[in-house]
């Protein structure tokens, strides 16, 4: 993350969700694909992708964009389509069993809270992320006068302050609430000390019953794919935003046993051929083999 500026990393998944609802074979993988309110978080980023989003919604013809269009069919932008997904359904399943609260760390320009929000009156949406990029985020609701009251927005520079502290802060929080934490894209910009420290809050905060959806990058896949993973590493570290960890699927229960969680499923490539792609006729997309999605529960 750059400081004082929004992350490249939110806007990129934020693109790839809004060019999948402009395609009608990618649409039905996801969940209310016209929803305004990823095109105005892409309109508040900044004018040069203000420009794209209109050229996308014009159908322009413009090299940038149309690679944009054809590579989120594919690979890692497909697995983007596929995780929200995933997360959502899994979110969902976790206030069917008690959850009070969602708890989102890294949040970005994601929508899951504000779409939940106007069905699930009794749950509170808590999205914590950098000051920067809440801000736009904030600045595109508020001027809509479109911020639900189950909503906070939560801005903590991860990097200076306690994420801990700042939900204790946060009058609607409740402390040993069951509560649903998520982290999509969080862990392997992290070291190992905080990991742990994320872990720890997250048991502290949560109480029984509370459930962490989070996605890792597998260790073993990374070195099956060899020069193009170091690329791909490369072009993370260029936007500010460098890989700091891994962790392979057979590892995550002994793992997860350390932290004080349990295991509840592991999603990987596999899985989300079979539930999503598979029954749409898309099973021989190729998806980003290196990360898989984790489901604990607090022991």
């Amino acid at each position: 993350m750059k400081e004082g500026q929004p992350s490249q990393t939110a806007m990129l998944v934020a693109f790839r969700r809004f060019a999948a609802s402009l395609d009608p074979v990618l649409k039905p993988l996801l969940k209310e694909p016209d929803e305004p309110f990823t095109g105005w978080f892409l309109e508040g980023h900044s004018p040069e992708i203000r420009q794209q989003i209109e050229r996308l919604r014009t159908g322009s013809d413009h090299p940038f964009l149309r690679l944009m269009r054809n590579s989120a069919g594919q690979g890692g932008p497909l697995s983007i389509l596929l995780r929200k997904l995933f997360v959502e359904e899994e979110v969902r399943a976790a206030v069917a069993a008690g959850a009070e609260q969602m708890v989102v760390f890294g949040a970005g320009y994601d929508t899951l809270g504000l779409r939940l929000a106007p069905s699930f009156t009794d749950v509170r949406f808590f999205e914590l992320d950098f000051p920067a990029t809440l801000a736009v985020k904030r600045g595109a609701l508020e001027s809509r006068s479109a911020v639900p009251p189950s909503l906070v927005l939560v801005p903590v520079d991860f990097n200076r302050e306690s994420a801990e502290d700042r939900l204790r802060q946060t009058p609607s929080f409740r402390p040993g609430a069951r509560t649903v934490f998520v982290a999509e894209a969080v862990l392997l910009y992290l070291e190992e000390p905080a990991i742990d420290a994320l872990f720890a809050i997250i048991h502290r905060l949560g109480g029984e019953g509370s459930r962490f959806i989070f996605s890792v990058l597998s260790r073993q896949a990374m070195a099956n794919y060899g020069t193009a993973a170091q690329q791909a590493m490369q072009g993370l570290a260029q936007m500010g935003e460098p890989v700091k960890s891994t962790l392979d699927a057979s590892e995550l229960p002994a793992f997860l046993e350390k932290r004080g969680f349990r295991q509840r499923m592991v999603a990987d490539h596999g899985f989300m051929r079979d539930r999503y792609l598979a029954p749409l006729g898309l099973q021989d997309r190729t998806q980003d083999e290196a990360t898989f999605f984790a489901v604990a529960e607090r022991a």
